[in-house]
């Protein structure tokens, strides 16, 4: 999987690869791994690792005089540097968590994100502008969900700086930066919504993409990071939650057809055994639902909807390991897609 990124053309969605190891890390493991010194050295020294080979490709990529072409120039693709955000705000995560001595290289990274992140906004500026310009409406049919890791990464961006200078970050800049991650992720999803509506290809195989996980994915994030660094009421928040259960049931439910298509199309090996960058984005979105459920406020809440918490709390930690296994293993052993951006993936 490493010699994949260090020889091949990194997608620029690859940052999804350390956004869910850090996940698995955080949430379904963070109980074995704070319990075990060597384990949180070795499980840090591995996010950092991965985050370090992604860098090194875009540096790659700058150094040939692609950079532009390959990760910027598209106006949907482009959306996919959203996880170079993520990513370095989990592994800050992950530091300030498990190895607290490595804050210098915590807060060098929270800086280098902030870079990413100004310039991030422009892109996404510049992006949404094409989409709504009159003769945008080609544009408009290949939106998905890669879309939303705006909104992903605007969140990201608040839990990195809360881990790293406190409640003072979140005083000054939490709410406004909450809410414009909430904005973000509407607008994204009006866009999503509208492209599906309109469209007259139900062929699943083919049309639904990977990244629509992040329709439940970028809220999860948005709940988990109201949760735990109190910006939102907790009405809000059981909100929040009961929106994700009801996308991630839609979502996946149609993801199951999706499977069911494609197995019956191209059989189990070339259907389901492929990999791709983008499949990375289901590891995070499922370790975050868990993260968000971990840490939903018990106020509010109607007494199905704490049995549905405790159900999704007994057997997630178990589901995202598995997942995260299984992704690790069609990496190792499965046919790369013949795609180079994450909006064409098929998987």
């Amino acid at each position: 999987m490493l010699s994949r990124v260090l020889k091949q053309q990194v997608p620029t969605s690859a940052g999804a690869i350390v956004m869910a190891t850090g996940i698995l890390l955080l949430g379904a493991m963070q109980k074995v791994v704070f319990q075990h010194k060597e384990l949180a050295i070795i499980s840090t020294t591995l996010v950092l690792l991965l985050l370090f080979i992604v860098y090194i490709a875009f540096v790659r990529d700058m150094i040939l005089g692609v950079m532009w072409e390959r990760h910027f120039c598209d106006p949907i693709s482009s959306f996919g540097v959203g996880t170079w955000i993520a990513a370095t705000s989990v592994s800050i995560l992950v530091i300030m968590n498990f190895a607290l001595f490595l804050r210098p290289i915590a807060l060098i990274l929270f800086l280098l994100n902030c870079i990413l992140t100004i310039s991030y906004i422009a892109i996404i500026v510049r992006n949404y502008i094409l989409l709504f310009k009159s003769n945008g409406s080609r544009l408009r049919k290949k939106v998905h969900g890669i879309l939303l890791l705006a909104s992903v990464a605007i969140q990201s961006i608040i839990a990195a700086g809360q881990s790293v200078f406190g409640k003072p970050f979140v005083a000054v800049f939490g709410t406004w930066l909450w809410w414009t991650g909430c904005l973000l992720y509407g607008l994204g999803f009006v866009l999503i919504l509208n492209r599906y509506i309109r469209s007259e290809d139900r062929n699943l195989a083919q049309n639904w993409k990977n990244t629509n996980c992040i329709i439940h994915g970028a809220m999860s994030i948005s709940g988990l990071v109201g949760a735990t660094m109190d910006v939102v009421s907790p009405a809000i928040l059981v909100m929040v939650w009961i929106w994700v259960m009801i996308a991630f049931c839609i979502v996946e439910g149609i993801e199951i057809a999706r499977s069911m298509q494609r197995i019956k199309r191209y059989g189990w090996k070339e259907g389901m055994w492929i990999y791709d960058t983008s499949q990375w984005a289901r590891n995070f979105t499922f370790g975050m639902l868990l993260a968000f459920s971990m840490h939903l406020p018990k106020q509010g809440i109607l007494t199905h909807f704490v049995n549905t918490k405790s159900f999704v709390l007994s057997i997630g930690p178990y589901i995202v390991v598995i997942l995260f296994v299984v992704e690790v293993l069609i990496a190792l052993t499965g046919r790369t897609t013949a795609s180079k951006i994450p909006e064409s993936v098929n998987m």
